[in-house]
Parts: structure tokens; C-alpha cells; sequence
């Protein structure tokens, strides 16, 4: 999930090449002072269940392409 994984610091992401160009677009589109934040607010959630609801919420918003 990008935006988790960029508020961690990682600056590279792999992926296979049919969703290259769709991943690429979605990251530009991220602010990694919101990826941070969204890092944050994860880690002080108790579920499995909530991260997920949490991470697909972001996800519609931020790139639901990816998710199609």
C-alpha cells in the first residue's frame, strides 16, 4: 500500500510492469507529510479490520483506479 509505505520511508516500490505506469501516477500524487501522518494514525489503531477499512478509505480517495 503506497501511501503506508512511503510515510515509513521507503523510496522505491517495485511492481510488475502492466501496473507500472498506475502505481507511478498514484505516488506522484501522494504528499509524504500526509503519508507520515497516515502512518501515524494507523499504528494507533487495535484491528486488522480498522487498518484495513482505513487503508481502503485512503485508497478510494487517493487512487481508485488501482482498485478497479
Amino acid at each position: 500500500f503506497p501511501p503506508f509505505l512511503l510515510g515509513l520511508g521507503m523510496d522505491g516500490l517495485s511492481v510488475g510492469p502492466t501496473l507500472g505506469p498506475r502505481v507511478k501516477l498514484a505516488v506522484q500524487r501522494l504528499n509524504a507529510e500526509e503519508c507520515h501522518q497516515f502512518v501515524r494514525e494507523v499504528l494507533q489503531l487495535d484491528t486488522p479490520s480498522a487498518v484495513l477499512e482505513r487503508c481502503t478509505a485512503v485508497a478510494e480517495d487517493k487512487y481508485p483506479e488501482l482498485l478497479r
